[in-house]
């Protein structure tokens, strides 16, 4: 499942319209008047990247405005825990979890790799780096499942990330996200163990 931005930070509703800047037309007005959208202005604002900085819904139920990159840091901050395996039936298996609120980092290697133990204990300023390493790799936005169909057997792994009590299944066989190498380091490091 991947983030849905139409959906307020704040009071969680779907209940939301875009804003629209510049000179607004006839239409637009219009548009306004039915509830349909937001005139936010006639200027935007634009960072140091010529990327707008503005706000791109209004929310009808708490008057919320807010961007992507609002919802983006919303969801990020709300992962509980993060759990990952990866390997093949021969080779065995190497997981990992990283639990937010305990503050605990587990790690194994096992046939199956249940077999995990305590590595560490991790302080909030790492915690809140991590998030930040996530956003970069994309992870709450890869898809559901990545198989190549042409190979049997070969490498399997699964992340599941635990989202306010929900959980999002991550799986692949034999086939990767893009960002999934950048992923494999931040987490190998932020474990102080090899996970690939």
């Amino acid at each position: 499942m991947a983030i849905t931005y139409k959906k307020c930070p704040k009071c969680n509703s779907k209940n939301n319209i875009p804003i629209i800047y510049g000179e607004p037309t006839y239409e637009s007005y219009l548009r306004s008047k039915n509830g349909e959208v937001m005139l936010g202005g006639c200027c935007v604002v634009i960072d140091e990247n010529d990327k707008s900085i503005m706000n791109e819904y209004y929310c009808k139920n708490c008057g919320n405005e807010y961007g992507k990159k609002d919802v983006i840091d919303s969801e990020y901050n709300k992962i509980r825990n993060i759990y990952g395996n990866i390997g093949g039936y021969f080779e065995g298996y190497t997981a990992f979890e990283i639990d937010f609120i305990k503050k605990e980092v587990f790690f194994g290697t096992s046939i199956y790799g249940d077999d995990k133990k305590l590595v560490k204990k991790i302080r909030t300023e790492n915690v809140e780096r991590l998030i930040e390493q996530l956003k970069e790799v994309n992870l709450l936005n890869w898809k559901k499942e990545y198989i190549n169909k042409y190979v049997l057997d070969g490498t399997q792994w699964n992340v599941v990330i635990d989202v306010n009590g929900r959980k999002r299944f991550k799986y692949g066989s034999n086939e990767y996200p893009v960002q999934w190498k950048k992923f494999c380091e931040i987490i190998s490091s932020f474990i102080g163990r090899k996970f690939k």
